[in-house]
């Protein structure tokens, strides 16, 4: 049993609104062009090299890296190959879990685009593209650029 992809980027957009990292600046700029409602996260931590973690409306959520969820002992070997194949092609896996479970994944990766003189650079505070994976039984990705 999974949750949609708007109640995903509910609570990524929600925890990830205090944090400063870009990263999480480009999923609470998703969440706000997909017109997602965000809202009021208490008891914000930063878990460093691991995440963050949170509550809302009473429950525990943590967002981060495969090792935030291996710690929590979180584990789904089919959305965790998914994040391992995205990590391969240079995207980042974001991992949500709300308690003693986990939600899903939005991998984040920047977007290089080309500049005159055809060198590249990196935008990743003002670009990013996702793919948003469920935990459901099926995965769907969606590829979106900002």
């Amino acid at each position: 049993e999974g949750i949609g992809e708007d109640e995903l980027f509910s609570v990524a957009a929600s925890l990830e609104a205090k944090s400063e990292h870009p990263l999480a600046r480009a999923i609470v700029a998703e969440g706000e062009k997909r017109h997602i409602a965000v809202q009021e996260a208490e008891n914000f931590k930063t878990l460093p090299g691991n995440g963050i973690e949170a509550e809302l409306n009473g429950a525990a959520l943590a967002a981060g890296n495969r090792k935030m969820a291996e710690s929590r002992n979180l584990r789904d070997e089919k959305l965790f190959a998914a994040g391992d194949a995205l990590a391969e092609k240079g995207k980042t896996p974001l991992y949500f879990a709300r308690g003693e479970k986990l939600l899903g994944m939005i991998a984040v990766a920047d977007v290089i685009k080309s500049i005159p003189g055809g060198t590249t650079e990196k935008k990743r505070r003002k670009s990013a593209s996702f793919v948003f994976i469920s935990i459901n039984s099926y995965f769907c990705p969606i590829l979106i650029t900002l």
